[in-house]
């Protein structure tokens, strides 16, 4: 099973439309079984649509389509090149004053069932605090979509509301942005640890690459050094694969983060 990861960055990137598509050639290319999207973002003055079939809302709230849906039009392009996902999305917060910004995942195969968790204290919408993740069954796994706040910006208590959520009786996937570097000690990354979820990093048998950010982007300040803050963590498995991809050398840069791609037996 091939599990990808990307902060996609959306309408933010510079040549954002070259990049879509150079996105949309990849994962033709690669056709992971489930992908986690992150700062998936919709203009908030976009007129709403009815999505197709293959969008699937959750269960609380579901939040309106936008007709520049990032996930939307991703899928949308993607079955046009013979490859269909299955969709589901949540909303955060406003982000940049013009979207809604929120989490998406992707799969080759029906969900059971999505729905979206408020991790954060915050529940304002207009505050980039306000965090929501995205849960969904597959085949009997829970699938998460995560983007959490920085360390002293609330990650341990985000990161208590989503163990809260996990059935232990079910194989856990996390996949995304946690916004904690993992050189940095006792603080986001060690506390993800303590839960003995496996790093698809530390456990695979093939690894190509391993930082995530190479520069300074919003939320670091000027802190440019190499980071790893983009994460796979599954709580059972093989991991056989990790792959750094959108680096510029295993495909093209894309985004402010580079991607992962893990392939995975259960």
């Amino acid at each position: 099973m091939k599990l990808l990861t990307l902060n996609t960055h959306s309408y933010m990137e510079t040549d954002f439309e070259v990049k879509l598509y150079q996105l949309v050639k990849m994962l033709v290319q690669t056709r992971p079984d489930i992908i986690s999207l992150q700062e998936v973002n919709q203009t908030l003055t976009a007129a709403t649509l009815t999505p197709d079939d293959f969008y699937q809302p959750i269960t609380n709230e579901p939040p309106l389509i936008k007709s520049d849906n990032f996930a939307y039009r991703l899928t949308s392009e993607l079955r046009s090149q013979g490859l269909a996902y299955y969709w589901t999305y949540a909303t955060s917060h406003i982000g940049y004053d013009r979207f809604d910004e929120g989490v998406a995942i992707l799969s080759r195969v029906p969900f059971d069932s999505v729905k979206s968790v408020l991790v954060s204290e915050n529940d304002r919408y207009v505050d980039y605090h306000r965090r929501q993740i995205l849960q969904a069954e597959i085949s009997g796994v829970q699938v998460y979509a995560v983007h959490y706040s920085w360390w002293q910006e609330g990650f341990a208590s985000e990161w208590q509301r989503t163990l809260e959520n996990f059935d232990q009786k079910k194989t856990q996937f996390l996949l995304g942005d946690f916004n904690n570097d993992a050189a940095v000690r006792n603080e986001g990354y060690e506390l993800v640890r303590t839960a003995t979820l496996q790093d698809a990093f530390l456990e695979a048998q093939i690894e190509i690459g391993e930082f995530t950010v190479k520069k300074a982007i919003d939320g670091w300040g000027k802190d440019s050094s190499n980071k790893r803050i983009d994460y796979i963590f599954i709580s059972q498995g093989t991991v056989n694969r990790y792959e750094v991809v959108f680096d510029g050398d295993n495909y093209p840069i894309v985004s402010d983060h580079f991607g992962v791609l893990v392939e995975v037996s259960i």
